[in-house]
């Protein structure tokens, strides 16, 4: 459902809030190998979800990223990532699909990408690490 880009983004989030909860920075090359997503990848979208101020780094031997103080939702990774038409586009990409003008997908999408849109607005970062930690998941 998500692109590669997405869904990766989405886990080192996770994963920096949880070591941010914990009072630690994290390095790209941890935030990889827990998150089992390739290194140069990762670096990228940190860059832009940086450039986003939805995560922060410092730099240095003890250096890395962490969780900035605010509320991050999914959504705002999202947004970061793919641009706001992931939430109002078409479902079949077309540029013209409009309420006045709809593709033959666009009355059955809107419910679904509203109900996603819905979840991922709701539920924010610290919510997602609690939720992992209680039960016991994993990012890989």
């Amino acid at each position: 459902m998500f692109s590669k880009t997405c869904e990766y983004g989405m886990r080192a989030m996770i994963y920096i809030a949880k070591c941010s909860a914990d009072g630690y920075m994290v390095g790209v090359e941890e935030i990889a190998t827990e998150t089992n997503t390739p290194k140069h990848f990762v670096s990228k979208i940190l860059q832009i979800l940086a450039k986003e101020n939805l995560v922060a780094s410092a730099k240095g031997p003890k250096g890395g990223f962490y969780l900035l103080p605010k509320k991050v939702t999914l959504a705002d990774i999202v947004i970061a990532l793919e641009g706001k038409t992931f939430f109002t586009g078409c479902a079949m990409g077309l540029a013209r699909c409009s309420e006045k003008n709809p593709c033959p997908m666009h009355h059955h999408f809107i419910i679904v990408r509203d109900q996603l849109t819905a979840a991922l607005e709701s539920n924010t970062l610290t919510e997602i690490v609690k939720s992992f930690d209680q039960k016991h998941l994993k990012l890989k």
